[in-house]
């Protein structure tokens, strides 16, 4: 079932009128469908979090070293 199928099967739902096994089974599985897209862009965007989070470890040790070097070359004047 795609999307479109899947959202005119929700959007006609009729509680008078009970869903087919098969219209059942189909909406289960749009809903699975997206919920596991939505799993696996939570986890990419979790990955380029983790990268980021390590840029700025590297980003901050960068710039602690140069303040370091800085002032051991002010206390040397």
């Amino acid at each position: 079932m795609e999307n479109s199928s899947f959202s005119s099967t929700v959007m006609s739902y009729n509680p008078n009128e009970p869903w087919t096994r098969e219209q059942e089974i189909a909406v289960y599985k749009s809903i699975k469908m997206n919920l596991e897209d939505i799993r696996h862009a939570t986890n990419s965007v979790n990955l380029k979090f983790k990268a980021i989070q390590k840029e700025m470890h590297v980003t901050d040790a960068l710039v602690n070293a140069i303040e370091l070097k800085s002032t051991a070359v002010d206390q040397r004047d």
